[in-house]
Parts: C-alpha cells; structure tokens; sequence
C-alpha cells in the first residue's frame, strides 16, 4: 500500500514547470536581506527570507499551518522527524514551515487559500504540487531519490499538448467552435498558476480524445485575467488561478482535483463524454445501481431520442453530473390492444441509493411533465436526489450540500457492520427525516460529531453523551443559529425549531467567554462577545478593535500600539475606545472577516455594520494612527451634511 501511494506521490504529484521562458520572473530570488531561524531542524520561513531559501537550495518542502489546527499539532513533531532524517541524509533538502497567521505576506506569495495544512514543494526555484504525505519515511526516502542528479520530474511530452493563450475576443470567436474547452483563467507572477498550468499540460499528455468527434471540437486554453474584471464577472469566476468548462461556448463549473494531473486528466475526459450512461435492460440497471450507491441515481426513459424534451434531460445531466449518477433508457414495453409496444413520451425518475432510504422518503421520485422546463428539471433532480436527511461529509458538503440555509443535526454516525450502532444511526437518522418532511422548501442534513467538530464548537454544542443530537441551522447570512441541547430530542422539537427560524425569531449565535487573559492593565478594554455587542454595535463611542486569537504570534505587538493610543489626549477628548477581543473563544458577526490574526476594524458609531478593515503594518504606531485619523475624518461628514457616507471594508 505504501509503495503506491510513495510512487503516486513520486510520479503524479511533484511536478514543475521547467520551460525557462514562463512568464514567471525569478530575478530576485536571492533576495540580499534575510535571515534564516530554526526550531527543532524546520527552518522558519518569513516574507523576508522566502525568495532566498527557495531560490539558494535544491529541494525544499514547506509546510503552511496555523498554531491551533489540530492537524498541525499532530503532525509536527513527525515533521520535525523528517527534517532532522533528510538533513542527516543529503544536505541538498530543506525542510521548513510558515505560519500563515503571522507570516501572511510570504503566505500571499504562495497563494495560499486555507489555514489548513498545506505542503509546497520547490525544486531548483520551481513550483510542485504536493498531497498530504501518509508516511514520513516514505518521504524522506523520496526526498533522498530527488535529489540524485540522475533524478528529473515528469516533462509534458510534445507542444501538441502544451496549453494555448487565448485573448478576450476568442471567447465569443473561438469557443463557439468547440463542442468542448477548458479555460484556465489566471494571473501572471503567481506560483499557484505556475503549478497549476503544468498540472494541466501534463493531464492533456493522459488525455484519450474520444474517437467519435474530431480532435479540432475540443480546446484547452488559458487566459490572463487580471485585466478583464467584466470577463471573470460574466463567466463567474471571482478567484484566480480557476478553471471553467465551456461547451458551445457556454461556461460551466469546474469541480475537479488541482493536484495530481492522472486525476485531473480523467475529471476531463469525463466531462468530455456525455452525461449520461446508457442502459439496455432492467437487468443491467440493477446491476449498475448495486455499484453506483454513493449518491442518487437519476435515469431518463425516453421513446425517442428525438423528442423535443431530450435535450433538456442532457442539459440537466451536464449540470448537475458532478453530484449524481444520470442513466438513459428506453421506455419500457406496455401491453395495448393484446400486443406489446414501446410506451410513448417520456419520463424522469430519481432513484435514493438504499441506505439513505427512511419511512419518509419517496424510494422513486417521477416527473412526466410535456409542459416541464429545463429550471423545472433541474430543481426536481437537486431536491429528489437529496435524501430529506442525508449524510453531509467533508467531501460532498460543498457540491452536494452548499444551499444555504442549510439544517444540519449532528450525532455520531456509524454504518458499521455491527448491528447495534447501525441501527443507532439509522433511528436518528429516521427521527430528522420526519422533521424534514414538513419543511420540503428547507434543505437538511446529517453530519458526524467527530467529522465536524468544529462546527460543533463555534455553535457552542455540549459534547456531553447525554445529548444524541445537536440541531443548527447554517444560515444565508453566514451565521450560526442554534437550538439549544436537549435530551433525546425529537422530532417535534427540531421540526419546531426550524419554523421559528423561517419566521425569523431565531438569532445567530455567538459565543461569549471571559478568557483568563494575561493583558496588563490598561484603558484597553477586553471584550467577550456579549459586549462586544453592547460595547462595540450597540454603542455609543467610535471604536478601535484588535480581533485576535492567543496562540498567534506577535499579536502583542498590536496591542502595545493599542495601549499606547489610548493615552492620546486628542483621542480621550473625542472618546475614541480602544478595545480587543480573543476570537478564538468568543464570535463576532459575520461580516467581519478574519483572514488572519490579529485584525483590526475601525467601528465608526451609528454605522456597526459598515466597520472598516486596517490593512497596514500590525506593529506601526504611525501607520495604525494614520488610519484612524483618516476615517474619523472621514465619518465627520454625516455629522456636517446628513447625508449618508458610503463605506467599504
């Protein structure tokens, strides 16, 4: 087993853009001022010193975290193992790790898009793709063959495969032509486009074009995008680097892997081929369901290919392929007049795989509707095929499960082989199911304790056995609803639940904690989430406001710039309050973001939901100064004209 995964590792992840003249300038890798520190043989990587230790070494591997991930906490010391072994090994590897919370700068420059852990691969200056390792050995042995001189990463095989630029105007001149294109929409300079790019040229070497439709139909494009915002906006695109899917030029979303070009390769190829899987018989229907029970399966018995709703059935496969399994048959054979024929028209079934069956689900769902649109044909399938409490999971929670509001009950969830615990399972499951079945227009799901756990802590869930469900409500607004815990909850009790939220008596939640905080004593206030509401929102004072989590580094910094401007006197005068609060224990609305820690956001008094983020140096007194004269300034105006001052994060 470990051999695959090290030889996957090996042959489809590590892979780098070696062209010389890729757009990618590497001028000042070697940057002239930096410095290097250690912990336990993991170098330390800063925006300072990134561009130096890529640029001066052969392989190095780094490691992005946040301090209080719980991944990050259990991989560690293993990491530091495989540091202290490559180095023992070959002086030609070194491993390091960046804390994205404070290091977000040289984060920006990775392009990196999650606090989770994220592994980044550099080979002599080049950009990898990189998994999560299962075994460290395995990979300081890999390590070891890279750096070989012998050793080079896999090159795309023939300019045939290499990707084409394309310019604005091809959108509407080239794309029409191909009966299938991919777009990768991208912007210079970046070392995420630059993995990612060569990921996609040597998926096009693994590429089988179907025989059936000349090779001239389909297209593989890239685009610079940065300079044509209406060009993303129009195809939906709002992040960069990404990818969208064109047939007949109208665009599609993209949902597939970005890391190991084989599978990238083969989330092409099946979105080349057509929607659908046709089946002769019942016979071969049933056998294919036996293997195609993750998700619903929806099938189109149609007479005729031809008939005018066919293409629509297509349409909506094409849609919503990513999520269910779509099958064509024939309508079956009826018995008219003593002999046997071909039913007529047309008709959409949605089959539930087995085990998401409850006493309130529709085991087969039917539309047969001449009158049917293809929107009336989509909203079917989305909601027949989702089971009323079917099970959410890391995986198919933001293509299955991504409507918003969304109810989700917590509980343990096991579908073991050992009765008593499935049975378990399946009675929690059949209790939410009969709350759902009185709200049809609200979306419901189940999501294991364990699975979700944080989720489970920002809405404030007990972990107490005595409680078998928990009940929240993730809503449109980004924010948490909760109903309270209580034992043996049932199915009265979160049918109710959901109706007071629908009838809007339900408020988001947020946590309130005093933290045992070791802040010396200030005019600084400290802030808990229930007067970060009465103190900050509902108050009557402009506000300076350091959102911060404690096992960030440096955050004390901000809050020595903050100490030091509540002793200035223009500031007391105009009763400016300075104040924190620790977000790792406490919650604010949703609409201040905390991309890292610590933030500061400038709440001007009478506007709270208009707070303005800072984005300057953390630790700069001038500069955070600077700013909070600019939008004091800049909020007199109401107080002058009465006219309503537009405001932006």
């Amino acid at each position: 087993m470990w051999s695959y995964l090290v030889a996957t590792f090996f042959l489809g992840y590590i892979v780098g853009y070696f062209c010389m003249d890729d757009g990618i300038d590497r001028t000042n890798w070697s940057a002239p001022y930096w410095e290097m520190n250690n912990e336990n043989g993991v170098e330390i990587v800063t925006h300072i010193n990134l561009k130096h230790l890529v640029g001066a070494n052969k392989i190095v591997l780094i490691m992005t975290y946040v301090p209080w991930d719980e991944k990050y906490q259990k991989k560690i010391k293993e990491y530091e193992t495989i540091a202290q072994k490559a180095k023992q090994i070959t002086a030609d590897v070194t491993v390091a790790k960046l804390d994205v919370v404070v290091e977000w700068r040289a984060a920006e420059i990775l392009d990196v898009t999650s606090h989770e852990v994220q592994y980044f691969l550099f080979y002599k200056g080049r950009h990898f793709s990189m998994p999560d390792y299962k075994d460290g050995a395995a990979l300081v042995k890999r390590l070891r063959i890279m750096s070989q001189p012998s050793w080079s990463p896999p090159e795309v095989q023939g300019t045939e495969h290499q990707v084409k630029e394309i310019t604005n105007k091809d959108f509407v001149n080239l794309l029409k032509e191909k009966a299938f294109a991919v777009v990768l929409f991208y912007k210079p300079q970046s070392l995420a486009t630059e993995r990612i790019l060569h990921t996609y040229e040597l998926a096009l070497d693994n590429l089988k074009i179907p025989a059936v439709v000349p090779r001239s139909k389909f297209g593989f494009y890239k685009f610079e995008a940065p300079d044509f915002p209406n060009t993303m906006e129009k195809y939906g695109v709002t992040e960069l680097p990404a990818f969208k899917l064109f047939r007949n030029e109208k665009p599609y979303d993209f949902n597939g892997p970005l890391l190991n070009h084989k599978d990238l390769a083969n989330y092409i190829m099946f979105h080349m081929d057509r929607p659908f899987t046709p089946i002769p018989d019942p016979p071969a229907f049933e056998n294919f369901v036996k293997t195609h029970n993750d998700t619903a399966i929806v099938v189109g018995f149609f007479e005729s290919t031809s008939l005018p709703k066919f293409p629509d059935f297509v349409e909506t496969a094409t849609l919503l392929r990513d999520k269910y399994h779509f099958v064509l048959m024939s309508t079956p054979t009826v018995r008219s007049n003593g002999e046997e024929k071909q039913a007529e028209g047309w008709t959409m079934a949605v089959f539930l795989p087995r085990h998401q069956h409850t006493p309130h689900d529709e085991k087969k769902s039917i539309l047969q509707y001449e009158q049917a649109t293809l929107q009336m044909m989509v909203d079917f399938v989305k909601w027949k095929a989702t089971p009323l409490a079917g099970e959410r999971t890391k995986e198919n929670a933001k293509i299955i499960y991504s409507h918003r509001p969304l109810v989700v009950v917590y509980s343990k969830i096991d579908w073991s082989s050992k009765k008593s615990d499935r049975k378990e399972t399946e009675f929690l499951r059949d209790k939410v199911a009969g709350a759902a079945k009185d709200h049809k227009d609200t979306m419901f799901a189940m999501s294991d304790i364990s699975e979700f756990h944080e989720e489970v802590n920002r809405f404030g869930f007990s972990l107490d056995p005595k409680y078998d469900l928990h009940v929240g409500i993730l809503g449109k607004d980004g924010e948490y609803y909760r109903r309270w815990d209580t034992t043996h909850m049932s199915t009265k009790m979160i049918s109710e639940f959901v109706a007071q939220f629908k009838a809007g008596e339900i408020k988001p939640y947020y946590r309130s904690n005093q933290t045992n905080s070791l802040l010396p004593p200030s005019d600084v206030k400290e802030l808990t989430g229930e007067t970060f509401q009465s103190e900050v929102l509902d108050g009557k004072f402009d506000t300076l406001v350091m959102l911060y989590h404690p096992l960030a580094k440096y955050w004390r910094l901000t809050f020595a710039v903050l100490q030091d401007l509540t002793t200035n006197e223009t500031y007391k005068a105009k009763k400016i309050q300075f104040a924190v609060l620790d977000a790792s224990a406490n919650d604010v609305p949703a609409y201040f973001k905390l991309p890292y820690y610590p933030m500061i956001y400038f709440v001007p008094k009478g506007y709270p939901e208009n707070p303005v983020v800072y984005s300057g140096s953390q630790s700069d007194e001038a500069e955070v100064r600077l700013f909070l004269d600019t939008e004091l300034e800049r909020f007199k105006i109401p107080e002058i004209c009465n006219e309503p001052v537009k405001t932006e994060l």
